[in-house]
């Protein structure tokens, strides 16, 4: 037995570096195919455009994202955070449904409804939190309204949030160290 493995044994919980990272990828290609969908949608005629080749893949990623904000912040979003997160989960696997089964109704209003109370809330929780920069805790909310306003450019604006959501997430997610393992 080597003198390092009593002092330090090895961890056997992961760090939340991984999930982190995944979410950060996940939010940055997520997002650059809703910026892809409203390009596509503002060039192209109504009903001209597939949506859910593209929206139902960039929502399954969504949903990795988050999960990877919560991987650095769980513990200090509070109850608000443990409201919030099912919701955002909900509504986004409720809205893929909807998406990859091409049924527009109820299901995707349902699954984006669900998700958008859920995000505000999370962005709230995110904005308590103060684990990451305040425009991150915008950048849950600011997004939701944005398609529905103008239904192209808003969705490339709220893909290019959802990358920069990612990028802020890579960025922390190489702060976090992996703390010392406790002495046995």
């Amino acid at each position: 037995m080597s003198s390092s493995s009593l002092i330090a044994p090895p961890r056997t919980t992961s760090s939340p570096r991984t999930p982190a990272r995944a979410g950060a990828a996940a939010f940055v290609i997520g997002g650059s195919l809703f910026a892809v969908e409203g390009i596509a949608t503002t060039l192209s005629s109504p009903g001209g455009y597939p949506l859910a080749v593209v929206l139902g893949p960039a929502v399954v990623l969504m949903l990795v994202g988050y999960l990877g904000y919560a991987a650095v912040q769980h513990e200090r979003t509070g109850r608000l955070g443990v409201l919030a997160l099912p919701l955002v989960v909900g509504g986004l696997l409720v809205d893929a449904a909807g998406k990859v089964a091409l049924l527009d109704e109820p299901l995707t209003v349902i699954g984006v409804l669900t998700f958008m109370a859920g995000s505000v809330l999370y962005g709230v929780a995110t904005w308590r939190a103060g684990v990451f920069p305040r425009w991150c805790a915008l950048g849950f909310i600011l997004p939701l309204p944005l398609p529905l306003v103008v239904e192209g450019p808003g969705t490339i604006l709220a893909g290019l949030l959802y990358v920069a959501l990612g990028v802020a997430l890579w960025a922390r997610s190489r702060t976090i160290e992996q703390a010392p393992a406790p002495l046995a």
